[in-house]
């Protein structure tokens, strides 16, 4: 199910705070990523913003414990010492954003469907209109100021958004890991 999320809507408006905050965690992702050094960072894979589990490294530094290790590159973490006080509060005061806050705005309830998990529908954030992907088998009703869309004016419309591999290509951030790319910007689609 494919839907087009009319401007200056409840929902638009909603969406559109919501990415502003996507974006504002992004750019503090990046900064503490620039600040310790590391290549990426590791997120969790249950949020859509924030949720910092390691930092990807070439060397372990001093007083950091191995997060992960099963990367081609070693996943390390800050260990709750005095002196890492400071990076750890840094690492805290950025805020995860859920799944939930994007189901609550578009009305979507997390569920499963045979073994597949809906946790949140797909979302490509525009200026001027957003769109919305939700799996066929989901049971969803779209709110009021939602238009169904046909798949084709579906990746039309995609492409007019500037995703020229079409909608829920690898360009986008997907969950568990993050690396906010130029000006902190993430790329505009949010995985399912």
């Amino acid at each position: 199910m494919k839907y087009k999320i009319l401007p200056d809507t409840a929902t638009f408006l909603a969406l559109s705070d919501l990415w502003s905050r996507i974006v504002a965690t992004s750019d503090q992702i990046e900064s503490l990523q620039t600040d310790v050094g590391a290549t990426a960072i590791m997120v969790s894979p249950q949020v859509l913003a924030g949720g910092v589990n390691g930092f990807k490294m070439p060397d372990k530094p001093a007083d950091w414990k191995t997060a992960y290790r099963h990367a081609r590159q070693p996943v390390y973490f800050p260990r709750q010492m005095q002196r890492n006080r400071p990076l750890l509060d840094r690492i805290v005061a950025i805020s995860a954003i859920l799944p939930g806050s994007l189901n609550d705005i578009v009305g979507f309830k997390r569920q499963w469907k045979g073994l597949r998990q809906y946790t949140c529908p797909t979302v490509e954030f525009g200026a001027d209109f957003h769109l919305m992907s939700v799996g066929e088998e989901a049971d969803y009703t779209p709110n009021a100021d939602m238009e169904e869309l046909t798949v084709s004016e579906y990746k039309r419309l995609s492409a007019l958004l500037g995703n020229e591999n079409g909608p829920g290509t690898a360009t986008a951030t997907t969950p568990g890991q993050t690396d906010p790319g130029q000006g902190g910007t993430p790329p505009p689609v949010l995985f399912s």
